[in-house]
């Protein structure tokens, strides 16, 4: 497989992790379960879709996002029908607005409708412009999560971590240490994990792309050093999903799948593409990612929304696969 260059090689004692003290989680034996446990429509399968950086706002507002873009983007996957949607972050575009989460009800409805679970990473939107106002009205629209920053979701084959980015770092932190509790004590039933949060580990996203532009941050770098190393010692598969670079991208490092999804309608952010990426095309790049698990395998789609004379129009633009080795 292509891969990134290899960051800087950090022992892992020496590893910062998100944390947040002001608000309660997992302690205790419940950090050793899983915090929800979704069940499947059929025993050892799942279809899934990630997407994420949609910023649910005022239609009026054509330069932070397009709501024609994130409309379509919500009936398409209302169709797709898939059993749980992971929002990669920035669900809104200010998160202490009530009127953007009004927004999001509103137009988010086909989802909701159609009866498909959602579960969401925090972006930074979504805690703008005062977290301590922001999170009342990011938990009010996602009860499940029972307050909590960070999580995990036992959906059969399907095992999923939920980290918080937006958590200031501190060593051997709370979410450090949950988090390890949870890799330690995978469910037997699980063929895949999924770890999502919203900065991205990897990326071609620099600063000086028309001042838009996102590098990877230390904090994430870190991140996927530890991520790495665990994925050596479990017999799942290992794939990373994350938003925040309003674009697709897909690498590959250490045994593990990256895959940068935050074209859901914010406005576009340009990468400079390499050419032993998995996905090279320039360009704005809104879609969703498609996962269909069965069997041992994975299966993934990347559909990209295109308009043409004034309607959508979705096309197959990447795709790979993944195998369980156990």
């Amino acid at each position: 497989m292509k891969k990134l260059p290899a960051i800087a090689f950090i022992p892992a004692i020496l590893l910062l992790f998100y944390s947040f003290d002001c608000f309660p989680n997992a302690q205790g034996e419940e950090a050793l379960s899983p915090s929800i446990t979704f069940s499947t429509n059929n025993p050892g399968s799942l279809d899934f879709i990630v997407y994420g950086d949609i910023r649910f706002t005022d239609p009026s507002d054509r330069r932070n996002t397009n709501p024609k873009v994130r409309q379509a983007l919500v009936d398409r996957i209302a169709r797709e029908k898939p059993e749980l949607i992971v929002m990669t972050g920035d669900i809104v575009l200010t998160g202490d607005h009530a009127d953007d989460w009004k927004v999001y009800e509103k137009e988010s409805k086909p989802l909701h409708d159609a009866g498909i679970a959602i579960f969401p990473t925090i972006g930074n939107h979504d805690l703008r412009d005062t977290a301590t106002r922001a999170l009342p009205h990011f938990f009010q629209h996602f009860p499940q999560l029972k307050e909590r920053r960070w999580y995990s979701v036992d959906a059969g084959p399907v095992f999923i971590i939920v980290l918080d980015s937006q958590s200031a770092e501190s060593e051997g932190s709370e979410q450090g240490r949950w988090l390890l509790s949870q890799l330690d004590h995978l469910p037997p039933s699980a063929d895949f994990v999924v770890v999502a949060f919203h900065h991205p580990s990897y990326t071609r996203s620099t600063a000086d792309v028309l001042g838009n532009g996102h590098p990877a941050r230390p904090e994430e770098q870190r991140l996927a050093q530890l991520l790495e190393d665990r994925a050596k010692r479990i017999s799942q598969k290992m794939l990373v999903v994350n938003g925040h670079i309003h674009n697709y991208e897909r690498y590959e490092h250490g045994g593990v799948m990256y895959v940068v999804s935050g074209g859901g309608g914010a406005k576009p952010v340009s990468v400079k593409r390499s050419p032993d990426d998995f996905y090279k095309e320039a360009g704005t790049t809104y879609h969703y990612v498609k996962f269909h698990v069965a069997n041992h395998q994975l299966h993934a789609e990347m559909a990209k929304y295109e308009d043409v004379n004034g309607g959508a129009v979705w096309k197959l633009k990447d795709s790979f696969d993944l195998t369980n080795g156990k």
